[in-house]
């Protein structure tokens, strides 16, 4: 659809920038050039928001949303809705009012949509849920047709039809239902008619006459079946035995071929009966002869007695009675007697592949002639008929996705508002980090720390990572997140450092600080910088100096201590001389010396109090003092400046992939929209003094008097300076 309003553009960090103040800006973005896009390309891992809404955005699946892409998405949108204004309360719902039934696909989502409705048998008809969209069990068991092709027992009301389909299911097996119950496809009842069909026109060319008598295949009649399934039992077995006498009598001499020899059984374990069974029926039928005569009353293997008697009483005595003998059976007649039975083994291999076969032949006949698969084709196509509009269920629930998240996604791909609106979270921000008495907002997931600082270098913006960790359902979580500090400082702010970050399900998370980018916060932190490395270079030279003064005036005290008792302890005029040649009397004085070099100290102090008194002095110290200040500050002023304009929230965000079209310059005040101390509560009362003492004095402890420190102070001052006034007047 055409946008027929002005596009207005506002200027956020330094870049013009799509205003996306409503759905009907949206329009704007098909007709605005690509390059005009704050981004053109993101990872769907960016976003935090529904992960299907981000799979139907990513058309080819390859995990970035691209410029085309959302183009096409909103095209679909636009084609789809009746009335775009409903995309602005954002939530998982729409009106079937709103969409339009007049051309495709409108009209056909819109279908599936009320047909989605029906079968929950939803309260209100007139809007859809995303809910209820997901529920597609709900959608497909509920509805008396639901598409999916297959019929279940309970949803028939004829009895007729019920037992057809139950007998279906009991002979070829059935077909579940979205309801979760069994049924049949159209499918399966007419494989099931074709194999009942097939099986039954099998049976009709084998079965006897009406008169009974034997035919073609039934050769002995109604004992047909029965002399066949004896004879095939020991069909094989009785070939091999006449093969075996074939070859006796090319060579009587293989005859001996045919015996067990004593090593086989000696090797034979006569407890096992697997073993024997084993044994003897690899063993032949009986003794192979020259006379090719099986022997019928003697002399067979007994692990085939058991079915030779069966074949003997079913088979041979009836064939075997014509020839008036009954003892044995030869080769010729073994041929002819198999011969007879030719037809009907021609038959029984032809013999369909079916389990129809368990419901019988009655049952059969009666299903065979039943019109209940004519009776069901309308209710399978009924049914078939709503699978359109229910396969579009699909194309419901991402409309409902676009209209609850496109609005929001545009706003931070096209444009980045919603990134800098305090009131909320964007669907680009992980959550929320708080430490150091600070709210940090700007915490974007990461998978690749490395790759992510490496170019996050380039943004000029102080960066934390953090390692993140959590428990769910006894499982433990992890995550990475880097995290931009925008105001304030970074005093306190240091590897290792522990805070609570609260992602946007609220859920909690351990938070520590694992790495670390070091760039200018703020103009007075970059002041502060010099200063503080100034006063820690000098605490650590006064320490080492003062460690080490102090040795060397304890070691001269020791000795002078030591000269001073030598001299007072030695006899009058065996005082020891000095080694540095130094009178013996001259240890006592060297505390009188220390006296004066205090004294000394106190008039220099004393000096410059006087010339202090000078106003020209004062003022050229004064200005000296000052001129070193600026000196110093005007280039770290001018150096974190420089640096803090440089800062690029663009270029945080191609570090986590993203493919910016153009800087996107933080300021002062857009980065206490970032990084911010939470203001008090309005019904919050400050106490104007510690509570240390009120605490001290609950628990009876005495705390020093601050007082008199300050009083020792001012005495040690005014001592100082008196001892300098009396120096001056000796």
């Amino acid at each position: 659809m055409p946008y027929t309003g002005k596009i207005l553009f506002r200027k956020i960090g330094g870049t013009r920038q799509l205003s996306i103040d409503s759905p009907e800006d949206l329009s704007a973005i098909l007709e605005l050039d690509e390059a005009r896009w704050m981004c053109v390309s993101a990872p769907v891992d960016s976003f935090i928001c529904d992960r299907k809404f981000l799979e139907y955005l990513d058309t080819d699946g390859n995990g970035r949303i691209r410029a085309d892409e959302l183009r096409r998405g909103l095209s679909w949108l636009f084609s789809v809705l009746d009335d775009i204004s409903v995309l602005a309360d954002g939530s998982p719902e729409i009106k079937l009012s709103a969409i339009d039934a007049s051309k495709s696909p409108g009209d056909a989502v819109k279908a599936s949509a009320e047909r989605v409705l029906s079968n929950i048998k939803a309260e209100d008809a007139m809007r859809i849920t995303l809910e209820q969209t997901r529920s597609r069990q709900s959608i497909l068991a509920s509805g008396e047709r639901n598409g999916d092709g297959v019929i279940p027992v309970e949803s028939l009301d004829d009895p007729d039809l019920a037992a057809f389909v139950n007998d279906v299911i009991a002979a070829l097996g059935g077909d579940t239902d979205a309801s979760g119950q069994p049924g049949v496809t159209a499918e399966r009842v007419e494989r099931f008619t074709t194999e009942v069909g097939a099986y039954l026109e099998w049976l009709d060319k084998g079965s006897l006459p009406k008169a009974g008598k034997p035919s073609g295949i039934m050769a002995w009649g109604a004992d047909t079946v029965p002399a066949y399934s004896a004879l095939k039992a020991m069909e094989s077995k009785i070939d091999e035995f006449f093969r075996q006498c074939d070859l006796v009598a090319a060579d009587p001499g293989v005859e001996k071929l045919f015996r067990a020899d004593d090593d086989a059984l000696s090797a034979l374990d006569v407890n096992d009966r697997a073993s024997i069974d084993a044994f003897l029926a690899d063993a032949p039928l009986a003794a192979p002869n020259r006379d090719a005569a099986l022997p019928l009353d003697s002399g067979i293997n007994p692990y085939y007695r058991e079915a030779m008697d069966d074949f003997n009483d079913k088979v041979l005595k009836r064939f075997l009675k014509t020839r008036g003998r009954a003892e044995r059976l030869l080769k010729d007649e073994w041929r002819r007697l198999k011969s007879e039975f030719a037809e009907f083994a021609e038959w029984n291999a032809k013999k369909p592949e079916t389990k129809v076969e368990s419901l019988g032949e009655e049952r059969l006949r009666e299903l065979a002639s039943s019109d209940a698969p004519k009776r069901l084709k309308p209710i399978f196509e009924k049914d078939l008929a709503v699978a359109a509009e229910i396969a579009k269920i699909a194309e419901v629930e991402k409309l409902i996705l676009f209209k609850a998240n496109i609005l929001e996604f545009c706003r931070n791909f096209v444009s980045f508002s919603s990134l800098l609106d305090p009131a909320s979270l964007s669907m680009i921000q992980t959550g929320r980090l708080v430490m150091d008495g600070r709210v940090f907002e700007l915490n974007m997931g990461i998978s690749d720390h490395a790759a992510h600082k490496k170019t996050a270098e380039l943004s000029d913006i102080c960066v934390m990572y953090l390692k993140l960790a959590s428990k769910q359902d006894g499982k433990e979580l992890d995550m990475e997140v880097a995290t931009a500090v925008t105001s304030g400082d970074v005093a306190n702010l240091r590897i290792g450092k522990r805070g609570l970050f609260v992602t946007r399900d609220s859920r909690e998370w351990d938070a520590v600080v694992v790495d670390f980018i070091s760039r200018p916060v703020s103009i007075a932190e970059a002041l502060k910088s010099p200063f503080v490395k100034l006063g820690a270079f000098i605490k650590k030279r006064t320490e080492k100096i003062t460690s080490s003064s102090y040795g060397k005036l304890e070691s001269g005290v020791d000795k002078g201590l030591d000269t001073v008792g030598s001299a007072v302890s030695a006899p009058p005029g065996k005082a020891k001389p000095a080694a540095s040649g130094t009178p013996a009397w001259a240890g006592p004085l060297m505390l009188l010396g220390g006296g004066i070099g205090l004294a000394g100290l106190g008039s220099a102090f004393a000096s410059v109090m006087n010339a202090l008194k000078d106003n020209e002095v004062v003022f050229r110290i004064f200005l000296f003092a000052a001129g070193i200040a600026l000196m110093i500050a005007t280039p770290i002023v001018v150096s974190a400046v420089m640096k803090l304009r440089r800062r690029n929230i663009g270029m945080f965000l191609e570090a986590s992939g993203w493919a910016m079209n153009a800087p996107m310059r933080m300021s002062r005040k857009m980065g206490l929209l970032f990084t911010r101390e939470p203001e008090l509560p309005p019904n919050a009362r400050i106490c104007a003094f510690d509570h240390t003492r009120e605490l001290l004095r609950k628990a009876g402890i005495k705390a020093g008097n601050r007082r008199l420190t300050w009083l020792s102070v001012v005495f040690a001052v005014l001592a100082a300076v008196y001892a300098a006034r009396l120096l001056s007047w000796l």
